[in-house]
């Protein structure tokens, strides 16, 4: 998978404030998406032994919905980070507007 870029928030874009409510969306989504997963989880009731060879089936099941778990989990920190920048870009462009000058991506000037 390609990695996320970071939106800069600017004049001519989506506000900034907005960017990062999408984002907060994103993550609601995210804890809505894991608790259905926690409650569908593989339970061996569900996966009885193979009548044939008496094999069971349950760990496998459980192995397996834990590794996309566990991928969603990646994606949703990626999804973090995304909104974690939008954020200090925010704050940075409200310290520089009380500050009196505006703010620009990487301004050398910049103290901080």
């Amino acid at each position: 998978m390609k990695p996320l870029l970071y939106p800069t928030v600017n004049l001519n874009g989506s506000d900034g404030h907005e960017l990062l409510k999408q984002h907060y969306d994103i993550q609601l989504a995210f804890e809505a998406l894991n608790d259905a997963l926690n409650r569908a989880m593989p339970h061996g009731r569900d996966y009885p032994p193979s009548p044939v060879d008496g094999e069971r089936k349950d760990q496998l099941a459980r192995e397996a919905f834990y590794e996309r778990g566990m991928a969603l989990h990646a994606i949703r920190q990626e999804f973090e980070r995304v909104a974690h920048n939008i954020h200090e870009q925010i704050q940075l462009k409200e310290r520089d507007k009380r500050r009196g000058r505006m703010w620009t991506v990487g301004n050398p000037d910049d103290p901080e």
